[in-house]
């Protein structure tokens, strides 16, 4: 048997992925990273809004980090709901651990 198939392992990539996950939110929720990702937009959104009127490549430049800074929340979104996914999947082992049946992971 593969040693990343057993069901020790994968429960403990579950466990590795939903602390990866807290860690991310408390970064995100808690510690200001999303104020400061919706800062950088806003002031994104602002050089486009006030710039000269022939200033094209500049507004672009700004659409291309808006794009930037979204493609990072979402990837950060992307880990927290792993997290969250690996959370109830370990809840379920729990009940049935606890129950006395076999969980067949994956």
């Amino acid at each position: 048997m593969d040693k990343n198939n057993n069901p020790q392992n994968k429960q403990r990539n579950l466990e590795q992925d939903k602390a990866r996950a807290d860690r991310y939110d408390r970064w995100f929720e808690q510690d200001g990273l999303k104020d400061a990702l919706e800062g950088i937009k806003q002031s994104y959104v602002n050089g486009i809004i006030n710039s000269h009127v022939t200033d094209t490549q500049g507004r672009e430049n700004c659409y291309i980090a808006i794009g930037v800074v979204e493609r990072l929340e979402g990837h950060i979104r992307s880990i927290i709901g792993g997290g969250k996914m690996a959370e109830k999947t370990l809840a379920k082992i729990q009940r049935e651990q606890a129950n006395g049946k076999i969980f067949k992971l994956f």
